[in-house]
């Protein structure tokens, strides 16, 4: 198997695998466009440095503290 490398799109660092990361964010531009005017990437990131720039107002579908207790 080939061993992957990701590189944070917030801090830059190389991400090493881990309970939780990496993790990828991704990016759909024009979503209220029709789907051949959307466009898609995807960007690597560590979970904290993705947590660290989300406002807090935002609420995350998981809680990482579950996951680490595990």
């Amino acid at each position: 198997m080939t061993e992957l490398h990701f590189r944070c799109c917030f801090c830059n660092q190389m991400i090493e695998s881990s309970k939780t990361d990496p993790a990828d964010v991704n990016v759909l531009i024009n979503i209220d466009k029709s789907k051949d005017q959307q466009y898609n990437q995807t960007f690597y990131c560590h979970t904290h440095c993705f947590r660290e720039k989300l406002h807090d107002a935002m609420q995350m579908h998981f809680h990482l503290h579950n996951i680490l207790d595990d």
